[in-house]
């Protein structure tokens, strides 16, 4: 074998190993990818198996009452049933106090009792299906005001497939009489994992923390 053709079939071997390498790479980083998004979109079934965090420093029988309003919000948007809503509003708030909600995209932000009606009838007309780690909330209070935070999941059904997307919620209640009742309330998306053609870039390499 003479010199020249010694040369091209050592590049030839190069370009075959990095072929090789690109290929696993995408490989690993599709499989990476994959196992994000398991994580970052959790069925239904997976949220009450959730490991439990910090609860918060509410006293249980705050805690309990607090839980027992976001069980009867969550009632509501599971079953979405319209003609039903104006008792969950009576139930979980208090048209003589101001109540903010704010959804998913920058443009849900309503303000007044009869406007976060009209959002909460048409997430339910409009949105998938909302689950949240009820139990799993951490609730914090101080006298007659408390701060909710928890996760959840939205499905979206199509004729073809169903789709899953992490989300989470926030809530700022307040006592009254003998019930809480929210004052604000916000669904917010939980971050996207990153997009494979995102992780195949360098810099991004550096940032990986793989758990």
């Amino acid at each position: 074998m003479t010199a020249p053709e010694a040369s091209t079939d050592r590049r030839l071997l190069v370009a075959s190993l990095a072929f090789v390498g690109v290929l696993l790479s995408g490989g690993f980083a599709g499989g990476w990818l994959a196992s994000r998004h398991l994580t970052a979109a959790l069925p239904y079934a997976a949220l009450e198996r959730l490991p439990l965090g910090d609860p918060g420093d509410a006293p249980p029988s705050v805690r309990a009452q607090i839980l027992q309003a976001l069980a009867l919000l969550q009632d509501g948007y599971t079953r979405r049933d319209l003609k039903q809503l104006p008792d969950l509003m009576r139930r979980v708030f208090a048209r003589d106090r101001d109540v903010v909600a704010l959804g998913t995209d920058s443009s849900e932000w309503v303000s007044g009792y009869d406007r976060v009606e009209d959002f909460i009838r048409a997430d339910w007309a409009n949105w998938g299906d909302v689950r949240l780690a009820i139990d799993h909330a951490r609730v914090a209070s101080n006298n007659d005001t408390a701060w909710v935070a928890t996760v959840g999941v939205v499905t979206f059904h199509t004729a073809y497939r169903a789709t899953s997307q992490s989300i989470r919620f926030t809530a700022v209640m307040s006592r009254a009489e003998d019930r809480w009742v929210f004052r604000q309330l916000e669904f917010a998306r939980s971050a996207d994992a990153p997009s494979f053609f995102g992780l195949m870039r360098p810099e991004t390499f550096g940032r990986l923390h793989l758990q």
